[in-house]
């Protein structure tokens, strides 16, 4: 049997200021697919402590699936922390840098550079297609071990959830 464990990333879930729906979602859902699910983390928007959870959660699980971190700001450390938690570097997905361009243009948003910050992976991941938002999600394997990145509004997590990580984790595990 897989173990999967649970890694909800802002500091907003961590001070209570908003409800962690997602890792409920996550919570519900494993069972369903044959997944065990031991433990669950709460972590901040830090870098260093987030690399620990990620280290500590890839000891003694199988599937690590995280919940968000991946937008374009500052203080979305998700991205970063995978590469560093699987001794990889991050990457620009070039054609994906330009569909998040046209993304913008289309909905007349104004773009930043700080945009760019989606569009980039750790090595040798895959982005999952995120129809709801701008933030790809992330499907990271090494060797026996997977981390399943999601954005963190349930607008954007619950459909990625139900949809292509599912049926992923359905058909590898």
């Amino acid at each position: 049997m897989k173990v999967c464990e649970v890694i909800s990333v802002g500091t907003e879930l961590l001070m209570g200021q908003i409800a962690d729906t997602d890792a409920q979602a996550i919570g519900r859902m494993l069972p369903e697919l044959g997944i065990a699910h031991y433990h669950r983390q709460t972590v901040g928007d830090n870098l260093d402590r987030l690399v620990g959870a990620l280290r500590l959660a890839l000891s003694r699980s199988d599937v690590v699936i995280t919940s968000g971190g991946l937008g374009p700001t500052e203080d979305d450390l998700t991205r970063e922390a995978i590469a560093a938690a699987l001794g990889v570097s991050l990457e620009l997905d070039e054609p994906f840098a330009e569909v998040l361009r046209r993304i913008f243009a289309s909905r007349n948003l104004p773009w930043v550079d700080s945009q760019f910050r989606q569009a980039q992976k750790p090595v040798g991941a895959e982005f999952i297609d995120n129809p709801n938002g701008s933030a790809p999600g992330l499907w990271c394997r090494r060797e026996s071990k997977v981390i399943v990145a999601m954005p963190g509004p349930p607008g954007e997590f619950l459909p990625m959830l139900a949809g292509p990580v599912r049926e992923r984790l359905i058909r590898e595990f």
